[in-house]
Parts: C-alpha cells; sequence; structure tokens
C-alpha cells in the first residue's frame, strides 16, 4: 500500500498517466499534474443548498430511504433509474453527487425536496463540484460539512461529509442524518481520523441517527474499526435482503447503514441496477428513541 502511494506521489510531479477512477478519460494523458485539473473547495465555501421541503417535521411511524453512490452520474441508466428508486422517499443520501446539468434537473423535479450539499472539489474543465449530498421532504434545522482530515492522493482533494438534523413530531430529539464517503487510495490511519472526526459529531448528538454511505471499507482494519467505534455509541450495522449485490472489493463490502433509536420495518438491495457501478441501500425505518 505505501508503495502504491508513493507511486502516486511521484506520478503527481510529472504528468496525469496514471488511471484513476476520479479522472474524466481525457485526463489519463493530460500534460501536467492531475492535481491542476481540480480545485479543492474550501471548508466555508463548501456547504450549498437548494430546494425547499415540504415538512417540518419527520414522522415517527414509517420514514423511507435511499442510500447510494451514483458514481458522478457515469452510467446513462442512472436517470431512469433514479426516478423509481426516488418514489416515496422521505431522506436521500448521495454520495458522489455531480452537480451538473442532468443531476439537477433530476432531483429538483422532486419539488418539494431540500438538497443540503456537501462539496469536496470542482472539475476545472467542466466547472462541476462533486460530494456528498443529502435530500429530504422535511426542513433540516443544522447541516455541517467536514472534510476529510487527509488528502485523496494524485488528486489532493479532501473527502466531504454532510450531516444535517431533522425534528421529529412530539418529540424534543432531532435525528442525525450522515452521509459519508469514505477516503480510499490512502492508509488506514487517514480512514480512521476521518471516521473519529464524524464519530466525534455523533457523540454532540443525543438522539436517533442514521449514518450511512459508501465506507470505502476495503479491507478488515477498516471495517473492524467502523464496527467497534459504532458499537461505542451504539450504532448497529444493518442488515439488508440480498446484502450480496452490495459493491465489493477483495471480498469486503464498501456500503453499510448505520444506525441507532430506529426499527427497521424493511431494508433491501435493489437488483439488476445499472445507473452506477454500487448498488443503492433501501430501508424503511420507525423512530424508536
Amino acid at each position: 500500500m505505501y508503495k502504491l502511494i508513493l507511486l502516486f506521489s511521484l506520478l503527481t510531479t510529472a504528468h496525469a498517466q496514471v488511471h484513476h477512477p476520479e479522472l474524466p478519460p481525457e485526463l489519463i494523458y493530460a500534460p501536467y499534474p492531475v492535481s491542476r485539473y481540480f480545485r479543492s473547495i474550501p471548508l466555508e465555501e463548501a456547504y450549498a443548498q437548494r430546494g425547499t421541503a415540504r415538512f417540518e417535521y419527520l414522522a415517527k411511524d414509517k420514514l423511507s430511504l435511499l442510500i447510494w453512490n451514483i458514481q458522478k452520474l457515469k452510467q446513462k441508466q442512472w436517470e431512469d433509474e433514479f426516478n423509481g428508486l426516488a418514489e416515496g422517499k422521505d431522506l436521500i443520501l448521495f454520495q458522489e453527487a455531480y452537480e451538473n446539468k442532468i443531476f439537477v434537473e433530476k432531483t429538483s423535479a422532486l419539488y418539494d425536496f431540500t438538497w443540503d450539499f456537501a462539496q469536496s472539489f470542482e472539475y476545472l474543465l467542466y466547472g462541476v463540484t462533486t460530494g456528498n449530498m443529502i435530500g429530504s421532504n422535511t426542513r433540516s434545522t443544522n447541516a455541517k460539512v467536514l472534510h476529510s482530515p487527509d488528502l485523496e492522493p494524485v488528486l489532493d482533494t479532501p473527502k466531504a461529509t454532510i450531516a444535517t438534523t431533522y425534528p421529529i413530531i412530539d418529540t424534543d430529539k432531532e435525528l442525525l442524518v450522515i452521509s459519508i464517503h469514505g477516503i480510499n487510495f490512502t492508509t488506514n490511519n487517514a480512514f480512521y481520523r476521518q471516521l473519529n472526526q464524524i464519530f466525534a459529531l455523533i457523540d454532540q448528538h443525543d438522539g436517533p441517527v442514521i449514518f450511512g454511505g459508501d465506507f470505502n471499507t476495503h479491507n478488515n482494519k477498516r471495517f473492524d474499526f467502523m464496527i467497534r467505534e459504532a458499537k461505542k455509541r451504539n450504532l448497529v450495522n444493518l442488515d439488508f435482503r440480498d446484502s450480496y449485490l452490495r459493491k465489493k472489493f477483495s471480498g469486503n463490502i464498501l456500503d453499510h447503514t448505520l444506525a441507532r433509536g430506529l426499527e427497521v420495518i424493511d431494508s433491501y438491495i435493489p437488483k439488476n441496477i445499472k445507473g452506477s457501478d454500487h448498488a443503492p441501500m433501501v430501508l424503511e425505518v420507525k423512530i424508536t428513541d
């Protein structure tokens, strides 16, 4: 792993002849360091919001959720699949949201949603930002953006996390919702630092929590750390029907949903998804805390 990171570092000082999943094809043989084609969004500028949610409070008896790494809309099937998957949802957690014209049009068509966006970086070739996003038909009372303490090699960009809170009907408590994209092409310690940053936010919250997304738990040490720290906070790693459809790396599942103060009514992974290299997670839950 360390040799791989060193190789990435050397390549960034020369030119862009490296195959990296974030790179558009036209940058594979770009004449300049890869990082020149990306602009990290400063943390103080990283939050954006659009849309107006319909409701002031979440219902307790049933919440429907979609959690999905959408691969920056690289797959043309995403548009049609999103229409079906988004129907009837109260909360939508995106990883690798990509704020281009198609994405804005499709998400804005859910006219009763507010979208809270944690921006990571901008593709300078296209003027399009990417990051993590949460959409809800209930108005958020607070939104917070976190940037990972460490940067992804080659791109020199952080991973962004968005955390939002929502009032719950007939209670003084709020639901904390977090959409994460775990740092990937770097050390386990960088991953631990990112998760500790988020768990510190959860430690400040007295109430139910949904913490989901692409954790990039691509080895056992990362997964074990996530589970160990989650248990300290009474967070449960939820099961899904057809769980085998979740994306894996070397046999390790990358996408998870951690929760507390909730009862699962149903949870499953939709079949035959072609709109992303990650299958979405779909849940129906009841708030019990």
